[in-house]
């Protein structure tokens, strides 16, 4: 019976340890991702050609959303709203230097800036950098699991990864950033449970 109990209280340890680095793994393999989902919600559109064509100072600050209805071609309007505000989206912005940017739109509060629509398909362009700032992660130790994403305060993260209502375009973001770092994430998890089972 002695010897019952000792090799169960040896296990139970060995089992703690494998638990405790497998957590380990999990939270290091977390950070990473969100390293890596960080750096791709990291573009932006053409952000100083856009600022010294329309903006109120050539420095920083607001745009003239008038400004830009007059140097943007091709925008469509739709109206939204109680207020049935006007947005103006979708159209080509030609720069000094001849190169041309589709998916223009006016970004509202809090930026109130023409902005660049990322392609149909590829992670968000950060206009305002909520986003990308949002990115988490969240750890259950009770399931050995960890989760990363945006907060869940970030109304429009889900739309922008799976698309939305409508004719919303997913740009997904962290979808294939897990897959880029499938390989990666691994390795994490294995040299984890190697260095603590030393």
């Amino acid at each position: 019976m002695a010897r019952d109990i000792e090799i169960k209280m040896k296990t139970s340890g060995l089992l703690a340890n494998v638990n405790s680095a497998v957590m380990t793994g999990v939270g290091r393999a977390c950070d990473f991702m969100i390293k890596q989902t960080k750096f791709a919600l990291n573009t932006t559109g053409p952000n100083k050609a856009l600022q010294k064509a329309f903006g109120i100072s050539k420095k920083d600050g607001p745009h003239s959303f008038d400004a830009g209805l007059l140097g943007i071609s091709g925008l469509k309007f739709i109206g939204l709203g109680k207020n049935n505000r006007t947005v103006a989206h979708g159209g080509t912005f030609t720069d000094d230097k001849g190169g041309q940017h589709a998916g223009m739109y006016f970004y509202g509060e809090p930026l109130n800036k023409w902005v660049q629509a990322s392609p149909v398909g590829k992670p968000p362009h950060a206009q305002s950098r909520a986003l990308r700032d949002s990115i988490d992660k969240q750890l259950d130790y009770s399931k050995m699991s960890g989760r990363v994403g945006p907060r869940d305060e970030l109304v429009y993260a889900r739309r922008q990864e799976l698309g939305g209502p409508g004719s919303y375009p997913a740009r997904p973001y962290l979808r294939p950033t897990l897959i880029a770092n499938r390989a990666a994430i691994g390795r994490i998890l294995i040299d984890a449970v190697k260095r603590r089972l030393k």
